[in-house]
């Protein structure tokens, strides 16, 4: 039990590894957001999430290309799909509709299940991808998951395009040639060439792999990130980290996902007192003034500049320093 919470704990901080700070912001939104019901039972805070997020809109900078590591939290702390396949359908929603991706959810469903699959793969054994009988296996079974695989609870419509959706999925799959590229020196050779041409733009071939499914994207993460971890001196892919956390904190925090999947968490559920928290409310706030906001916690405004007609503020947390850039209202 103990190295699987290990393997998780290093899973969940490698997530912060090598990403913009947008994306940093994300998968720590997704990790907050889960929480125990009374029955002890992990769920997603709608209402927090949609907080969140109207918080991220004002302090994120960066664009979010595929947030599909926003979801990995969520996956950590549960021991199968099972566990959160109806609260997924909810929690997709919302994230499509806020990024305005609608038309992707199932792509993103279809991911989610599959990087799953990978995840828990890799909690039992993290370096199960360096034996290709193990991963020819790993394949095999990941195949005939997802061919099984139909949602419950939704319309006919929407069954109808997921087994579209689902079709194509499968096909690509199949497309990949795993026993070339998922040999350690060609999967290393396809991220440096990754990393090594302005903005990713590689040849068509490559691409095109990377485009196709989310294991070969994940997997070249993965591969990456264990680089990272063993030599602290690198500045492998360090141009793409903004440090927007520090490592006690991460750790902090995934020691708190291992204590969620255990449990062992307070059922403190998030609830909003009175109106829904609004960040445009520290416009009117002096520089210097400390507060308790439902999101933040206790916050300090450290920084505040006005100009034409946006506020711009700096907030220490003790999650780390956010800028927001808040509108001011004009008559």
């Amino acid at each position: 039990m103990k190295k699987l919470e290990e393997n998780i704990e290093k899973l969940y901080k490698d997530l912060f590894l090598c990403e913009s700070q947008s994306m940093q912001y994300l998968i720590l939104i997704g990790s907050k957001v889960i929480e125990l019901n009374q029955n002890n039972n992990i769920i997603v805070n709608i209402d927090r999430l949609y907080d969140e997020f109207v918080y991220f809109k004002y302090y994120h900078r960066e664009k979010v290309n595929y947030g599909i590591k926003f979801f990995i939290p969520l996956m950590l702390v549960s021991r199968n799909f099972q566990a959160y396949e109806y609260t997924l359908i909810d929690y997709l929603d919302k994230y499509t509709r806020f990024f305005f991706i609608e038309d992707k959810k199932n792509t993103y469903f279809l991911d989610i299940m599959t990087l799953d699959i990978l995840i828990r793969s890799l909690i039992i054994d993290r370096n199960f991808m360096k034996n290709s009988d193990k991963y020819e296996e790993f394949i095999s079974k990941l195949l005939d998951k997802v061919k099984e695989y139909n949602p419950q609870g939704i319309s006919k419509k929407d069954m109808i395009h997921f087994q579209l959706e689902k079709i194509k999925y499968i096909e690509d799959i199949h497309k990949i040639e795993w026993n070339e590229f998922y040999s350690r020196f060609k999967v290393l050779e396809i991220i440096n060439r990754l990393k090594n041409t302005e903005e990713r733009k590689v040849d068509k071939d490559v691409f095109k792999l990377r485009e196709q499914t989310i294991l070969f994207y994940y997997f070249i993460n993965f591969i990456d990130n264990q680089n990272i971890s063993k030599n602290e001196n690198t500045n492998l892919c360090m141009e793409n980290s903004s440090n927007t956390f520090t490592k006690d904190f991460i750790e902090s925090m995934g020691k708190y996902i291992i204590k969620l999947r255990n449990k062992a968490v307070s059922k403190n559920k998030y609830e909003r007192i009175g109106q829904k928290p609004n960040p445009r409310n520290f416009v009117s706030y002096r520089v210097g003034k400390e507060f308790t906001d439902p999101i933040l916690n206790n916050s300090k405004i450290i920084e505040k500049e006005i100009e034409n007609d946006e506020c711009k503020m700096k907030l220490s947390t003790k999650t780390g320093i956010y800028e927001f850039i808040l509108p001011i209202k004009t008559k």
